[in-house]
């Protein structure tokens, strides 16, 4: 009932949880909430409210309510909120989440067969969505941009699409409704990952044309369960068990300005897959303020306003929350085209916390156990190794990443060569089959001539 405030229900058991639109006729969401509130019981309040009423959201944080919802609201928003506000009171399966030892126990087995297309133009990002994808038995394939998705899309069958919202060439938008404007992806999932969950991309996510979003930095359990509910795997595929995680405990990575706790709970504790996106991170933004400042200086702010997002999605990710706080402001300025002085502000402010985290960031070689290689390398050994990498990257297995830097040290002078660098880069960038075509060709290198040649190393 409009304007009602609960007493008819007065005599019988009160609601748990109630949502309340703002305007409505006789008194307003506010006051209702607050004549609740004077009542005897004390119910769960979310507001419902129109996009734009930021002083009404405010009015209500204010106030205490547990939550706002802004309208349009469809089946997507109210079980999100539901969950965040009642799903303490739902138990918790003991197939979902870490042990006690750390390691992570199995999720949801209808998954694994899954093959879904990771549309994400951030190396960092991808690496973690990859990751999480992985441990799950799911095969993935990356798209840098929309235009490459499309073009994804016309070559293969996906059960579902998982889109960055920011991306050059074709941004998530676009590529969201030119999926949508083709009948035979009436059904297909796209899921939005958006770093701005808050500032109205739900909304326009939504109205592009995809079927959900989720928050970044991205939580591995809100990822399975927006999976759960969207994704329904259509092509049955070799079974593959999902990866445990093995963590290692209290981790000894200390960094200024970077929480690692809240980082490494990002990557499910994993400290060897933190510490390569650590350094990757420090590879990718060595040369943001350049890259600004040049944005800035042709007058293109909204290639500017994509480096800062940037920066602030791959910052949360690692647990930079101070430098991802900068990075949101100095995103927000060039978004509404502030003044030269005050993005120059902002900039040197973001500046000197940057150059602080990076520099913490290559602190880590010294604290970083050095791998000793032998002189000498058997044929069996680089045949071992290679096959097993030849296999990961036919699973499209993440770990392939590490494997090739683990091979590296071990081929010599063919490390030089630019297949391997090919090869290097294609692993980086998670095309494993690109990849493939270059390894088997140094293999054949390898073993057509012989590794005393190529690789400087002589046979046992």
């Amino acid at each position: 009932m409009p304007g009602d405030d609960g007493r008819s229900r007065e005599k019988r058991n009160p609601y748990d949880l109630i949502f309340i639109d703002w305007q409505m006729p006789n008194i307003n969401g506010i006051e209702t909430a607050r004549r609740i509130r004077a009542r005897q019981w004390n119910p769960r309040i979310v507001l419902v409210t129109a996009f734009g009423r930021e002083d009404v959201m405010s009015e209500a944080q204010a106030m205490g309510l547990d939550g706002c919802i802004i309208k349009p609201v469809n089946a997507s928003l109210l079980f999100d909120m539901f969950i965040n506000i009642i799903g303490e009171k739902i138990p918790h399966s003991e197939s979902s989440g870490p042990d006690q030892s750390g390691v992570t126990v199995q999720e949801p087995v209808g998954l694994r067969e899954a093959q879904l297309l990771v549309v994400e133009d951030n190396e960092i990002n991808q690496e973690i969505v990859l990751e999480f994808l992985g441990n799950l038995g799911i095969e993935s394939q990356v798209a840098n941009n929309g235009q490459e998705a499309l073009d994804w899309l016309e070559k293969r069958a996906f059960d579902g699409v998982f889109m960055d919202v920011q991306m050059p060439v074709m941004d998530g938008y676009e590529a969201a409704r030119a999926i949508r404007a083709q009948k035979k992806y009436a059904d297909l999932p796209v899921i939005a990952m958006t770093a701005n969950a808050m500032s109205g991309d739900r909304e326009k996510c939504l109205a592009a044309g995809m079927n959900d979003y989720i928050s970044k930095p991205i939580d591995f359990h809100e990822l399975t369960a927006v999976m759960t509910r969207w994704i329904a795997p259509q092509m049955p595929r070799n079974h593959h068990d999902p990866q445990a995680i093995a963590t290692t405990g209290l981790s000894s990575i200390r960094i200024p300005g970077i929480d690692t706790e809240t980082g490494l709970s990002h990557v499910q504790g994993n400290e060897k897959l933190y510490r390569r996106l650590l350094h990757k991170f420090r590879e990718s933004q060595v040369d943001f303020i350049p890259r600004f400042e040049d944005s800035i200086r042709r007058g293109n702010h909204q290639e500017a306003t994509r480096h800062a997002h940037s920066l602030k999605a791959v910052a949360g990710n690692l647990g930079a929350d101070t430098l991802q706080q900068a990075a949101a402001e100095l995103e927000s300025l060039c978004a509404h085209d502030a003044e030269l002085h005050q993005l120059n502000e902002a900039k040197e402010h973001l500046a000197q916390l940057l150059l602080e985290t990076l520099t913490g960031i290559a602190s880590l070689n010294e604290q970083e156990p050095k791998i000793s290689t032998p002189d000498t390398t058997s044929v069996g050994e680089i045949s071992i190794l290679l096959n097993k990498f030849k296999q990961a990257l036919e699973d499209h297995d993440t770990d392939s990443v590490d494997m090739v830097m683990g091979i590296k040290p071990m081929l010599g002078a063919l490390a030089e060569t630019e297949t391997f660098r090919k090869l290097e880069q294609a692993t980086n960038n998670y095309e494993s089959d690109e990849a493939k075509l270059y390894l088997e060709t140094l293999m054949r290198g390898i073993f057509d001539h012989g590794p005393n040649k190529n690789t400087g190393t002589e046979a046992k």
